[in-house]
């Protein structure tokens, strides 16, 4: 086994060198190996995911306090939210590696984290409205009132409807899914030499291990939408839409329009409404009957 393989850490080294070692590598054993103390490293990198809370914030100026829509407004001049961080200072392999696979668990299963741009756009409705009001658009107390309520009601119409579109999956369950899409990476992924590139022979060892970046994220993100496609059971490359009750995923039809139900909540939904004929039925017999 390469002695160098036992006693450097792949976190010292560069990405392409560790490629190089596992295609060098003299048997399975020693890959095997070779990926254990690159997966090692990876989790225990510095660059770890942490949630943490901000915010939406304005200050009403103390004169408009006096006034009831400046009261309104100075209710809601902090909205909270959850958030996490999306990108690293590091610019090393391992870090940057790790931020791809944090910012894939909170797009696919972190039902904490709600960032999409109409989704908060919503709750930056009351900061908007308050500069406009003091910019001089006309604004009674209840004309405010009514399009906040009416925009934190769809914000929060709207997260549920983004939560129910992530899957419940730990961390740690999610770890071992990334080794087993790293594993498949590692003896899909071919070698500098091999790549049919003519900038190939002017690369240095920078745009190397940047290559190899590429490779990794682009691989992360096909295999996990061909997962999630297993998940919810759709097959082939047909186009999918999103349920509209639960959030799933499910293969478009020629027929199909926005707002769609996937087969089993279309089910679900076609028998209440048999129930619900069957019960106004019953109850239209009773009256002719009495």
């Amino acid at each position: 086994m390469n002695s160098q393989i036992q006693t450097t850490d792949p976190s010292d080294i560069f990405l392409y060198e560790i490629i190089e070692d596992y295609k060098y590598a003299e048997s399975a054993e020693e890959q095997s190996f070779i990926f254990k103390q690159f997966c090692h490293s990876l989790w225990q990198n510095n660059n770890k995911r942490r949630l943490y809370t901000k915010a939406i914030r304005f200050q009403v100026k103390k004169d408009l306090l006096s006034t009831e829509t400046g009261r309104i407004f100075n209710a809601w001049s902090e909205i909270e939210y959850k958030s996490v961080k999306s990108r690293c200072a590091s610019t090393d392999s391992l870090s940057l590696l790790h931020q791809k696979i944090n910012n894939l668990y909170t797009k696919y299963f972190d039902r904490e984290v709600i960032l999409h741009p109409d989704y908060m756009e919503l709750l930056r409705t009351p900061k908007r409205l308050y500069f406009d009001w003091v910019r001089g658009q006309e604004m009674t107390p209840d004309e405010a009132e009514t399009f906040i309520h009416n925009a934190m009601s769809k914000a929060h119409l709207l997260k549920e409807q983004y939560q129910k579109q992530k899957i419940e999956l730990s961390f740690t369950d999610y770890t071992q899914l990334i080794e087993h899409f790293l594993s498949k990476a590692f003896q899909n992924a071919k070698l500098i030499d091999e790549r049919e590139c003519s900038l190939t022979g002017n690369l240095d060892f920078v745009c190397e291990d940047n290559l190899y970046i590429r490779y990794f994220c682009k691989y992360l993100d096909h295999e996990m939408k061909q997962w999630q496609r297993s998940f919810y059971g759709v097959k082939g490359h047909k186009p999918l839409g999103r349920c509209c009750e639960c959030g799933a995923l499910y293969e478009k039809k020629a027929k199909d329009y926005a707002g769609r139900c996937c087969p089993y909540c279309k089910k679900i939904k076609a028998r209440e409404q048999t129930r619900l004929r069957v019960q106004k039925y019953r109850e239209k017999q009773k009256c002719n009957a009495g």
